[in-house]
Parts: C-alpha cells; sequence; structure tokens
C-alpha cells in the first residue's frame, strides 16, 4: 500500500479529508502482484495478447475494488471517531464511493455519477447537504471541493468549480433564491465558456432562471449594486471574461438585463438598449453602417414614450456615445 504519511501540501491535515486522500492515492498506485505479473508474461509468451490483457485488466480492477472497500470502512471508521453525525457519514461514504466507482474504477459513466450523487444527496437530506456542500473544512474549502481537487488534480478551476456548482445544486431548494440564482448563473457562464452550452442555450438558460427566481430576486442580482459598485451579475461576468474584455463585459451584462425587459423600468431599459446597440457594433457582434446605426437607434427611441425618449437623448445618449465611440461625431 502506498505510504499513508505522504500528503500534498495543498490537502488539509483534517482526518476526514487525510483518509479520503489516502484512499484515492492507494486506488491510483494499486498493482497487480507479482504472481499475477508472472502469470502474464507466461501468457504472452504463448502468443495469448488478448488473455493477458484481460487478465491483467481483471485482476487490477478486483484488486480496486477490494482496496475501495477496504478503504470506504476506514473512512467511515475515522468520520465517526472525529464525531460527525451519522447521516454525513453516510453522505460522504457513498460520495466518495460513487467518485471512485467513475474515476478510478471507470465502473460508471460521468452521467451515472451525477445521478448516483443526486440520489444520494436528495436521500440524506437538508443537514447533510449543509455539512458536504456548504460547510468549510480547515483548508477554508468545502467538503466536495476537496474530494473534487483529489479526484480531478489535472483539471483547471474552472472545470472544477462548474463541477462543484453542479452538484451543490442539486440541492438548491435547501439554498436561498438569492444564493441559488448566483449559484445557477454561474454555472450556466461556464457551462458556455467551457462549450457545454452555445451563447443562445445559455441566454435561454438564464432568461428561464430569471422567471423562475422572480422580478424582486432579479432585482437583487441584476439591478441592485454591492459595495463593489458592480452587481452581482456583473461580478460574475467579471470573473468568466478577461479584464482586457472590458467592453465585452459591459455587452454581456446588459444582455442579460434586457432578457426580461418587462421588468426594467422605461429608464432602464432604454440606455440599455442604446448602449448594447453601440456596443455591439464596437465590438463587430452587429454590422451597421452610420445610417443604419441611426435607423436602429431612432426604432428604439419609437418603442418609448416621448417625454422618455426626450430626456434620455437630453441628458445621456451623446455622453454614452463618446464614451463607446469617442470619435464619432455628432451629426
Amino acid at each position: 500500500m502506498a505510504n499513508k504519511e505522504i500528503i500534498k501540501p495543498n490537502i488539509s491535515k483534517n482526518g476526514e479529508v487525510k483518509a479520503i486522500f489516502t484512499l484515492f492515492e492507494e486506488i491510483r498506485s494499486t498493482d497487480i502482484s507479482d504472481g499475477q505479473k508472472t502469470h502474464i508474461r507466461e501468457l504472452k509468451k504463448r502468443g495469448e495478447e488478448v488473455q493477458a490483457f484481460e487478465y491483467r485488466k481483471g485482476a487490477l480492477r478486483e484488486k480496486k475494488e477490494t482496496q475501495l472497500r477496504e478503504g470506504l470502512k476506514g473512512l467511515e471508521k475515522t468520520l465517526k471517531e472525529e464525531g460527525i453525525p451519522d447521516l454525513c457519514v453516510k453522505t460522504a461514504v457513498e460520495v466518495v464511493e460513487t467518485w471512485s466507482k467513475n474515476k478510478l474504477l471507470g465502473e460508471i459513466t460521468d452521467e451515472e455519477r451525477k445521478k448516483e450523487l443526486e440520489k444520494t444527496i436528495k436521500k440524506y437530506g437538508p443537514q447533510a447537504f449543509e455539512w458536504l456542500i456548504r460547510e468549510k473544512t480547515g483548508s477554508g474549502k468545502t467538503r466536495i471541493r476537496e474530494i473534487i481537487d483529489m479526484m480531478l488534480p489535472s483539471a483547471d478551476e474552472k472545470e472544477k468549480e462548474f463541477t462543484e456548482l453542479e452538484i451543490k445544486l442539486i440541492g438548491k431548494e435547501w439554498l436561498s433564491p438569492q444564493e441559488a440564482i448566483k449559484k445557477e448563473y454561474t454555472f450556466i457562464w461556464l457551462g458556455n465558456i467551457m462549450g457545454f452550452y452555445s451563447d443562445v442555450k445559455r441566454k435561454k438558460e438564464i432568461e428561464r432562471i430569471f422567471h423562475q427566481y422572480g422580478s424582486d430576486v432579479f432585482d437583487w442580482f441584476a439591478k441592485e449594486k454591492t459595495n463593489g459598485r458592480k452587481t452581482r451579475a456583473r461580478e460574475v461576468i467579471d470573473r468568466m471574461l478577461s479584464p482586457e474584455e472590458e467592453a465585452l463585459r459591459e455587452f454581456a451584462e446588459l444582455e442579460t438585463k434586457l432578457l426580461v425587459r418587462e421588468w426594467l423600468s422605461f429608464e432602464e431599459a432604454i440606455e440599455a438598449e442604446y448602449t448594447i446597440v453601440l456596443l455591439g457594433e464596437k465590438l463587430e457582434h452587429f454590422y451597421f453602417s452610420p445610417e443604419e446605426r441611426e435607423e436602429k437607434l431612432t426604432s428604439i427611441y419609437d418603442q418609448y414614450p416621448s417625454e422618455i425618449t426626450e430626456k434620455f437623448v437630453r441628458e445621456k445618449a451623446r455622453n454614452i456615445m463618446n464614451r463607446i465611440m469617442p470619435s464619432t461625431r455628432k451629426r
């Protein structure tokens, strides 16, 4: 067996995390016995290459399965010794077993893993969910993130965050609407950045969750600003897109708001629509001649009461134009 004292520096010293890490490392480093290796060599000498491959595969799988069973018993014992509630112990053991069968043994697919994790979390309820998904260990990470980091050591940060959010959202009915919408919105954006969702799919999914959580939660998330003077939606977007893409970040935020334009005031909506046309042209998302741009902006003005349009043109339009397209001369 692998040396149980070898712990990577970024693994917390909590007994529970250490036990999980040791279990994963031992399964990863498992090899067949010398006697089994001798048998494989004999099969190869007789030209029985396929049989040798299948024998090694079966022997290795059997040994890893045995190690997993023994490791899970050890993990359960460690958790109980640390005074972890029984429901949480059962949850942790089942989650580790499911991940191991998927990533270390290859016995179940990614989709099967997701279904098994959902079944486990729903079965043991909010107390176990809180302990596994939200409560943090001594390393400052949630327990599920500790497991993900150990199970996917070569994955990048976005993939790990996407996987963690995917699991957290299994219990979204136990989250506040504000916490849930932020997690879902981030999950959708990560799915888009990682290529799982097209831009069209991203927008449809965001519109869906806005309607799901309602206008009050939308206002909190996409209109109200935090101490950092940004909306919570913009804070997520800023993490998804690079600092060099400031115009694209602003475009994405306005695009988000306009998915539910009916929840914006006339003043908010006309400003968002006007700005997104100019940003879209600057980013070459839209291709307008100067005449076409003016026609587009005029069509926006025509949607709103004349007093709203006049006030916007008088007080804001030129400033926005100068900010986004400083070289544009007033006609």
